[in-house]
Order: structure tokens, then sequence, then C-alpha cells
């Protein structure tokens, strides 16, 4: 089924044939886009849009889940085209004030599938030009895009897309990639990543 632009039930967004009428808020399919962007690019927005890499922008998700919140789904497809998903049933990004805080709680997932964002709840916003995560050093800056990090992550969802997922068994790509850590590890790329709001 080819994309279509916004159906009755999705007023606001174009949809998916993955995601149906959730609004997708984030989505990595090749490398094309670069996501290791500044402070302005993550709050404004970027990408070509839904059906390609993109990311909605910041203030565009304050805007969409503060402060009632909303339910948060992510799919992740491996390069087996085997597909993974993790469920929040309240997810919300306070104001740029407070650096686009995120509160995330209610984990459920895929069959072996651990709660990787969970360490990301109450975490601000971090770019490379702007560090507000709880490390030493800028996790941003080492792991290459724009995330909730604490010190640092469990998964980088915006980090480098790489083609191989077996190719990465090396220390300078470490965390770098489109990872979520448990259970496929730091060094294992996703072929797909899409964060949806329902």
């Amino acid at each position: 089924m080819p994309p279509t632009e916004a159906s009755p039930c999705c007023t606001r967004v174009f949809v998916t044939s993955l995601s149906g009428c959730l609004i997708s808020v984030q989505r990595r399919v090749d490398d094309s886009t670069s996501f290791d962007r500044s402070w302005a690019e993550y709050a404004a927005g970027f990408g070509p849009g839904p059906h390609s890499n993109h990311w909605i922008g910041l203030r565009s998700l304050n805007s969409l889940t503060w402060p009632s919140g909303r339910q948060l789904r992510i799919r992740m497809r491996l390069w087996n085209d085997m597909e993974y998903w993790a469920n929040y049933s309240s997810f919300s990004v306070d104001s740029e004030d407070n650096k686009f805080q995120v509160s995330i709680s209610g984990f459920s997932g895929s069959s072996g599938l651990g709660d990787c964002m969970g360490r990301c709840n109450g975490m601000k916003f971090s770019t490379f030009d702007s560090d507000n995560d709880i490390y030493s050093e800028s996790c941003s800056a080492k792991y290459k895009g724009g995330w909730w990090y604490d010190a640092c992550h469990c998964t980088n969802p915006n980090g480098l897309y790489f083609y191989s997922p077996t190719a990465l068994n090396t220390a300078p790509v470490f965390a770098k990639s489109v990872c979520w850590s448990n259970p496929f590890g730091y060094y294992y790329s996703m072929k797909e990543f899409e964060m949806l709001l329902l």
C-alpha cells in the first residue's frame, strides 16, 4: 500500500503504510539524512518527511504531548526484516525553557525486548551544542546524535546509520549506531527505526 496523505483519523499528519493513523515523529530508513544536528535544528525539525528520514521537531513534540501526555510506540526493523515493538503508555515533552525534558513511563513490548527508554525519564534533551546530560563529557558529541541522554544511553535512535548490522564490532563505533541495546547490544544498528504517537 503506497503512502497516503492524512486520512480522517489523522487530520494533521502524513501517514505511512506501516504506521497507519499514528503520528510519525522520528524515522530512520537509510543514511541519506544526517541526525548529528544542532539544538536549533532539533527544536524546529528536519528531514524530507514521515515517509523517509525525519525528526518532527521538539517544539512540535511539546505541543502534541504536553502536559497530558500521549502513548508512544517504537517500531524497530532488523536486517532479517523481523520487527519489534516497544510501547509506552505515557510520553510527554516539556517546553524549550525546560530543555524539552521528557517524561516517559508504562513500558510493554515484544517478547524479549527490554525497556531502553526508561532511563531517559526526567532527562533534558542534548545536542552537540547544548549539553544537558549528566555525564562528565557531552554524550551527544560522543555518540553523534541529539537525544535525552543521561550518562549516556540504552538506545540511540538518532545516532549514525550503518548498512551492516555485523560490521560494527570495533571500538570506535561502540554505541554510536541506531541501537537498542536490550537485547541487541551496542554494536547492532537497526535497519529501520520509527517513533510514533498514538
